[in-house]
């Protein structure tokens, strides 16, 4: 339980020291919808393609599009790392674009916890749960 204690601590302190995290702006309603598609190239090598379409403002307006080309590299089950070219078009409140080319290293860590949930009314239900987490950590270099 302890171990549970200090990820989650952690991981708070990381969310809480970005200060765009602790504030809000004005109430919203947005949806982030994303399609991946990975190929295996060998047990560790893989390479990925993402698109991802957001929207804002309670889903009436479009906030961006993103592409990501991805080569990534599998350490062990928690731990992974991915060179990706990203291509982002960024649509603002005057309805003009902002493009932008980024290249991106990313360290993504994973980390499952078991839980077991038990429903007791006579016999019950008792099944077990897993919870993962991801915490990715990189460098974004704007090319444009």
């Amino acid at each position: 339980m302890l171990n549970y204690c200090r990820v989650f601590s952690i991981l708070i302190i990381l969310l809480m020291a970005n200060k765009g995290f602790t504030q809000v702006v004005y109430p919203d309603f947005g949806m982030w919808n994303t399609l991946s598609i990975e190929k295996k190239l060998n047990k560790k090598i893989s390479v990925s393609i993402d698109e991802e379409f957001r929207l804002r403002e309670n889903l009436s307006k479009i906030n961006l599009f993103y592409t990501n080309l991805g080569l990534n590299y599998k350490f062990s089950k928690k731990l992974k790392a991915s060179f990706i070219y990203r291509i982002t078009q960024k649509l603002l409140m005057a309805e003009a674009t902002i493009s932008n080319i980024e290249l991106c290293w990313m360290l993504f860590i994973k980390k499952n916890f078991q839980r077991n949930l038990y429903f007791n009314l006579d016999k019950g239900l008792n099944s077990k749960t897993t919870i993962s987490i991801q915490v990715a950590m990189g460098v974004i270099l704007n090319l444009s």
